[in-house]
């Protein structure tokens, strides 16, 4: 009864959008603003679809990334619907921020799953970044996007898993975070771009030197 409900559903569905289509062709009506809305229900419901797949088994941990996607470009849609301003400006972080989240949420479901945390987190940054540009100058916006990285490693060296502490996290935070320093220094200076010319490539060589010196001592 279900899959008759459905297949009904869909089959009407496809209807009408046949029928609004030709008329839209045909130059009779003009349904713009009704495709937008047809398609930010259609994302909203593959969204919603792909949640459930998750809810009905928590082994389908993966559906939850193309449900928050899905949902997340709905809402896009939706905010074109409403105002396209609103969303040349919260479109970009919430489309982001949507799929970030669901990588986020494969880690709180299943904590074996801590690479999710990585990506989820640069996610996050970046539509930190994208959201904040337009307010603060370009070297501090992107400082915003390299702290938000650097947080992410530091929370994946501190997570508690079944080997241990992941001190190696602390190697590609630490190298971000110095970026992310100068970046925001270089923001009120010019005197911090020569600097972070200078020391930047130096962390990055002190960083790589440590990892063959690490490497070298493991193999003694």
């Amino acid at each position: 009864m279900k899959r008759d409900n459905a297949a009904f559903l869909w089959g009407g569905l496809l209807i009408i959008a046949g029928l609004g289509l030709l008329l839209q062709n045909l130059h009779l009506v003009n349904l713009d603003w009704l495709w937008q809305l047809f398609w930010t229900v259609l994302f909203a419901a593959g969204g919603v679809a792909f949640l459930g797949v998750f809810l009905r088994s928590r082994e389908n941990w993966w559906a939850l990334i193309p449900g928050f996607t899905l949902l997340g470009l709905g809402g896009v849609l939706a905010l074109n619907v409403i105002s396209s301003q609103l969303s040349d400006r919260l479109g970009g972080p919430l489309f982001l921020g949507s799929i970030g989240l669901g990588f986020w949420a494969v880690y709180a479901a299943r904590r074996e799953n801590w690479w999710a945390v990585i990506p989820g987190g640069i996610l996050w940054s970046l539509a930190a970044f994208v959201f904040l540009e337009p307010f603060l100058p370009e070297p501090a916006g992107v400082s915003v996007m390299f702290f938000g990285m650097a947080l992410t490693f530091l929370i994946v060296a501190l997570l508690p898993v079944e080997e241990g502490r992941m001190t190696w996290a602390f190697i590609p935070g630490g190298i971000l975070a110095v970026i992310g320093l100068f970046m925001a220094l270089s923001s009120f200076t010019t005197q911090f771009l020569t600097l972070a010319a200078v020391v930047g490539p130096l962390a990055l060589i002190a960083a790589g030197g440590y990892l063959l010196y690490r490497n070298a001592s493991a193999r003694k």
